[in-house]
């Protein structure tokens, strides 16, 4: 069965689903273990673990070949492994084993749903977004070493902490934070990481409208200096909102957005590149100034960086819905993915954070551009455009999240509905503009998402799932990495939190 046929079948499949419980089964693959709680109660753990696992849109898996054997020169694998990853027809089982399949190789096309170009991109673009803009800030808050060190152990520490979830769901065949809560928590304490969810994603749905009207806001001042009604924070934000991020928030499949996300990209690599060669072309006029001086920052404001920049990093809510629409999923390949994604997303921070900090030093604002005069430095406006509409199009990557957990959890056995399905997608969407309207400035919403709701999302519950499905001997190596990673997070949430709120 030919791709396109395989995902016309799913979404025919799900649009003729019963109830919402049956079209989230579909679109997992399995049945939700948040909506058969009391049947678990009669099985055992062992059954539990041996959940049914079928997705549609996996390979079909045909009958392996057996060959004779072959001298050794000729056993080379003919494609390098990167290569195997764009055929069609080469089977890989969720154990990361390669299947040897009886059809003619017929290469994949670029970008196309589910495969692995598409995935780091969509990956990439849910990690890539409104965080960049403050990453310089807090280089001067840290200092510009500590602040490359925080960014590298950001980098790590979000490899490590996907690991876990990749495992976690490996072993219990969930796909899902709720599943995962009920399974180790039980139905009631599931119901506050579900909360917890839905306020991150509300808060980054609300930073990005932030973010979006300060990007705006200088352009639209810049082209109609004698019209003051367009200048109006909160008409700025409607018409973003109504015309770009909530039509694109409608959309039902992470892999819908994989052209946006591929667009996304491209656009925020066009912003490193004019914050790097406007900052080389000032060092090169005017030479370094004194380092050392910007070295190290010790202090409390540390934490805040740490929590802006841990914030940057956050996708770890996107990873299973990724993972489960990815062509063949396994842990090596969403591995893959992960490191790819991560690479990228650090190396565009290292940039931008680096060369826009050491280009403005102490004047470095919260919101890197508006340290730029848009009529001095045309290439930065561009850079400026190019961001908004990154912002706009990693918008729905916070909604989906949030809709997929409320629908969950309110109406698991109402049958689906498109009326429903655009009311909770226009209750999140506007109830984020409602807020973003009021709320202060980039840098402090950043900071409290990332010491709060991004600490508990991202590294906290990783490193509890981890720790409740693989019991063991706290000396494992292993289980020392996953209760480094709870104790980290606890005082980050704790400390960093506190921190803001004296700032205050």
């Amino acid at each position: 069965m030919s791709e396109e046929n395989r995902d016309r079948l799913l979404q025919t499949s799900v649009l003729h689903a019963r109830t919402v419980r049956e079209k989230y089964m579909m679109a997992l693959g399995y049945r939700s273990l948040k909506l058969r709680i009391s049947e678990i109660r009669e099985e055992s753990d062992a059954e539990i673990r041996r959940l049914p696992h079928f997705d549609p849109r996996l390979t079909p898996r045909r009958r392996r070949i057996r060959r004779p054997s072959r001298p050794a020169f000729m056993r080379q694998p003919l494609l390098e492994e990167d290569e195997q990853d764009e055929y069609a027809d080469e089977g890989e089982t969720e154990d990361g084993r390669i299947q040897e399949e009886i059809s003619t190789r017929v290469p994949k096309r670029f970008m196309s749903a589910g495969s692995m170009h598409s995935s780091v991109f969509n990956l990439s673009s849910a990690a890539l977004g409104a965080g960049i803009l403050s990453v310089p800030y807090a280089f001067r808050e840290s200092g510009f070493i500590l602040g490359i060190g925080l960014m590298v152990l950001s980098a790590a520490v979000t490899i490590y902490s996907i690991n876990l979830l990749v495992c976690c769901r490996d072993e219990t065949r969930l796909s899902s934070y709720e599943d995962l809560s009920v399974y180790c928590f039980g139905k009631r304490l599931s119901m506050i990481v579900d909360l917890s969810i839905i306020l991150f994603c509300f808060g980054c749905g609300v930073a990005y409208i932030v973010a979006t009207h300060d990007i705006l806001a200088p352009i639209i001042r810049h082209q109609f200096p004698d019209h003051p009604l367009l200048h109006n924070k909160g008409l700025i934000m409607s018409v973003s909102v109504t015309a770009i991020m909530f039509p694109l928030s409608l959309v039902e499949k992470m892999s819908s957005l994989r052209f946006s996300s591929l667009l996304g990209v491209l656009s925020i690599s066009y912003l490193v590149f004019a914050i790097v060669y406007d900052s080389a072309v000032g060092i090169l006029s005017h030479g370094l100034p004194p380092l050392m001086h910007y070295a190290i920052r010790p202090g409390w404001s540390v934490f805040r960086a740490l929590s802006i920049i841990m914030f940057a990093f956050t996708c770890q809510v996107n990873v299973f819905s990724i993972y489960t629409e990815l062509q063949r999923p396994s842990i090596r390949r969403i591995r893959k993915v992960v490191r790819r994604s991560t690479s990228i997303t650090s190396v565009f921070y290292l940039l931008v954070g680096l060369f826009g900090f050491l280009k403005n030093l102490d004047q470095t604002s919260p919101d890197i551009l508006y340290n730029y005069n848009l009529l001095q430095q045309p290439i930065i406006g561009v850079a400026q455009v190019a961001m908004g509409v990154t912002l706009a199009l990693a918008f729905p990557f916070n909604i989906y999240p949030c809709r997929f957990t409320i629908e969950m959890s309110l109406f698991p056995d109402a049958k689906p509905s498109r009326v429903r399905f655009h009311f909770l997608t226009f209750a999140i969407v506007y109830l984020s503009l409602l807020v973003a309207i009021f709320a202060p400035s980039l840098d402090k919403v950043f900071s409290l998402l990332g010491s709060t709701t991004s600490s508990v999302v991202s590294f906290i519950l990783p490193a509890l799932f981890y720790l409740h499905i693989f019991p063991g001997r706290w000396s494992r190596r292993d289980r020392i990495g996953a209760l480094t990673l709870l104790i980290s997070g606890c005082l980050l949430c704790v400390i960093g939190t506190t921190v803001e709120l004296l700032s205050s």
